[in-house]
């Protein structure tokens, strides 16, 4: 059994429709959802409540919040597991909020070090993603010499102009899980697309749809081809700016902030008889649904 999740950080349905149009989303996926991504007081969240609902099934009680204190991630249940092959790639930071909702608990996203230490703890197999200071690179090396987990980081920061592809690492892990003939559990932030919308930058956000196009294929023709059930689940942790489309097909991004609360849900593969059969879902406990997906396809 191989779980993806990607979680397109900021993105709502214009940025699908707009930016998409050579590679129509339900000739990739199975069924398309719309789930509600506010935080339990129902206000617009953020990356880090809206990814903590998706990691542990609850909804913080405030933004910058990552994680809930007595509740653990589906994902480091996961890691815990010998049979798991476990991995998180990022375009943005590794102790980014999105990533760090799925192996942390704190009361704020800014936390680094503390965000670090518990990715570390987690265990995962890889990482890969982009470093944020020195005290992110001289805690990793020693740890990936002394596990031999897989590790990448662009000690660049975040910029346009990564030293690695979201679709060759993610292409990477999934070749060798089906090699090792283990289960697999893949979270992928395709980060930078909510840091494209707050500048307001179209060519940025277009490079980076552009990629994620590119790592979608990458799923979809593994899946076409792997030996064991692949499940891949797209969503949003949150919406950021809009896009529109208007005269003489000129693209712009009307706002720099997070936006309205219903984000898609893209899903392809076995578990989608397992979805409610409304198509807005808006009580839906998305990480529980996850959490249970995978138990059911590893006994």
């Amino acid at each position: 059994m191989l779980l993806v999740l990607v979680i397109v950080d900021g993105a709502s349905l214009e940025h699908y429709s707009t930016c998409l149009d050579d590679m129509p989303i339900n000739h990739l996926f199975d069924v398309v959802k719309l789930i509600d991504t506010r935080d339990s007081k129902n206000d617009v969240g953020d990356s880090a409540s809206g990814a903590t609902h998706i990691a542990v099934g609850a909804k913080p009680v405030r933004r910058r919040q990552i994680g809930i204190t007595g509740k653990t991630s589906w994902f480091r249940e996961a890691c815990q597991n010998p049979h798991i092959q476990t991995g998180i790639i990022t375009s943005s930071y590794i102790t980014d909020a999105t990533p760090a909702a799925f192996i942390a608990q704190t009361s704020d996203r800014s936390h680094n070090r503390i965000i670090l230490n518990a990715m570390l703890n987690a265990n995962p197999d890889t990482i890969v993603g982009c470093g944020l200071h020195s005290y992110t690179i001289s805690k990793l090396r020693p740890w990936c010499e002394d596990t031999g987990r897989r590790v990448i980081i662009d000690s660049n920061g975040v910029t346009q102009h990564r030293s690695f592809d979201l679709a060759n690492e993610a292409n990477i892990f999934l070749n060798s899980v089906e090699q090792k003939q283990q289960h697999g559990v893949l979270v992928i932030e395709a980060g930078q697309i909510d840091v494209a919308c707050h500048n307001q930058d179209v060519d940025h956000l277009e490079q980076e749809m552009n990629e994620l196009c590119r790592l979608l294929h990458t799923l979809k023709l593994f899946q076409n081809h792997a030996q064991c059930p692949v499940n891949i689940v797209m969503t949003s942790d949150h919406a950021t700016g809009g896009v529109q489309v208007r005269a003489q097909n000129k693209v712009v991004i009307p706002y720099d902030d997070h936006t309205g609360h219903l984000v898609p849900m893209f899903v392809a593969g076995s578990c989608c008889a397992t979805l409610p059969r409304e198509c807005v879902i808006r009580q839906f406990r998305v990480g529980d649904w996850i959490r249970a997906v995978i138990n059911n396809q590893i006994k």
